[in-house]
């Protein structure tokens, strides 16, 4: 996974367990006292009666999709910069970069200049930098990207946005990517019944991103009047999680043809082309670790499983450091095919 996920999978983590601290002060507050301990039954008590006075479902609402929206803008920021920094990383010379983003760095960065003295970039970027970063590309060749004018956007983070962003880099299949994703289309269906789903727009699909970033307008300028019950607050928390999961899969894809000149290639495998999720290989010098990705190649279409298993001499591990050589068998979450090239690539998070 890319290192935005992690960042991303962490928050929205936080944003779950604050909903499981709103569903425990609910109970709390329709506790029956004269079933309560007496050394607790004030308290309650005081709960009870601070909680007539005070709307906290408002502020727990506002709480929630304020950060629930920071959270995923954030992340559609970060995956942009992670994309570039892995091209940047294998490419190492500007020309070599995609077509794209040579043709789109002039004028993004032209365009970023303009906002230099927004408080979100004032601190830390100025155009005298940017400039130069542009005359390093152009004139020596470096890839000294400007980041950040491929993650600027004029608008909140709705479909259409996320569809632009992502297009000035290349990613232009991303969202028609993830509306394929079956947990998100399974949910679509629950909520709006049976359809041509494959036949929708992406608009009408991802309608929860375009009502997040509307609702989390309306909080920033003291309108908090349509709250959502907390019913659909989970939902929606539980539907951009899986749009970022599956954001990431994709993104991470389409790095993989990067990635393998800096993953540990495995040459010796004692179960070739067994139709299994068990791979037995030889490894030397490095740790394997459960959750780390295992690259497939074939037929020149790269992919990449996860390792869920790790076992050496009949020991099972979570994690295994392969000093000197030694044989080594993963379990993986998805099937093999025959004929296929394998990479270790290690990843950060679960």
């Amino acid at each position: 996974m890319l290192p935005s996920y992690v960042a991303f999978k962490g928050e929205i983590e936080q944003i779950e367990h604050y909903m499981q601290s709103i569903r425990c002060y609910n109970q709390i507050l329709n506790l029956d006292i004269s079933k309560s301990e007496a050394m607790y039954k004030d308290k309650i008590i005081d709960l009870q009666n601070i909680s007539r006075g005070f709307n906290k479902r408002k502020y727990d609402y506002a709480v929630v999709i304020v950060s629930l929206y920071g959270c995923f803008e954030q992340f559609v920021e970060n995956y942009v910069k992670d994309y570039l920094m892995l091209l940047v990383d294998e490419c190492e010379e500007y020309s070599k970069l995609p077509a794209i983003i040579v043709n789109n760095h002039i004028d993004l960065s032209v365009e970023l200049m303009g906002k230099i003295e927004q408080s979100k970039y004032c601190d830390f970027l100025s155009k005298e930098q940017i400039i130069r970063n542009l005359n390093d590309c152009i004139q020596h060749n470096k890839c000294s990207i400007n980041y950040e004018a491929f993650c600027q956007h004029t608008a909140n983070f709705r479909v259409q946005t996320i569809g632009e962003v992502l297009k000035n880099v290349g990613l232009t299949d991303v969202i028609n990517s993830i509306k394929r994703n079956e947990e998100l289309k399974e949910l679509y269906i629950q909520q709006n019944g049976e359809c041509n789903y494959e036949g929708l727009k992406l608009d009408i699909i991802f309608s929860f991103l375009n009502e997040l970033a509307d609702r989390r307008n309306r909080i920033a300028h003291g309108s908090v009047t349509d709250i959502l019950s907390y019913d659909l607050q989970l939902q929606m928390i539980k539907k951009v999680k899986l749009f970022g999961q599956e954001m990431d899969k994709i993104g991470f894809e389409k790095i993989l043809p990067y990635v393998t000149n800096k993953a540990y290639r495995i040459n010796e495998i004692y179960n070739p082309n067994k139709l299994t999720k068990l791979l037995c290989f030889k490894i030397e010098g490095i740790t394997i670790s459960i959750g780390d990705a295992i690259i497939k190649k074939h037929c020149e279409k790269f992919t990449y499983c996860k390792i869920e298993s790790i076992e050496v001499d009949h020991i099972k591990y979570t994690q295994y450091e392969a000093k000197d050589a030694v044989d080594i068998g993963v379990m993986l979450d998805k099937q093999r095919k025959n004929d296929e090239e394998y990479w270790i690539y290690s990843v950060i998070g679960d």
